[in-house]
């Protein structure tokens, strides 16, 4: 597993609306628990995509704005690379 996830940050860079496993910092990073399952459910997974898949546009595209949101806020890369060198 990746510690930090960095596809599921560029997926919510692009405004996407995610589904993770819980493996590493990926449910700190998405922080939206109805779209993170256990890893190693293949079923969970697929029903939790499933889930997204079939909700209405607005509601994905709620999700994604927020997804964008947090990672423009949350990950800024300046802002993690001061974070490094402080």
């Amino acid at each position: 597993t990746e510690g930090f996830p960095n596809v599921l940050v560029e997926a919510m860079s692009q405004g996407l609306p995610c589904v993770t496993t819980d493996v590493g910092d990926a449910a700190f990073i998405l922080n939206h628990a109805e779209w993170v399952v256990k890893p190693q459910q293949s079923a969970l997974l697929s029903e939790a995509v499933s889930m997204m898949l079939a909700s209405p546009q607005e509601e994905r595209q709620t999700i994604a704005n927020s997804n964008y949101h947090r990672v423009t806020k949350e990950f800024d890369i300046a802002d993690i690379s001061q974070q490094y060198l402080d």
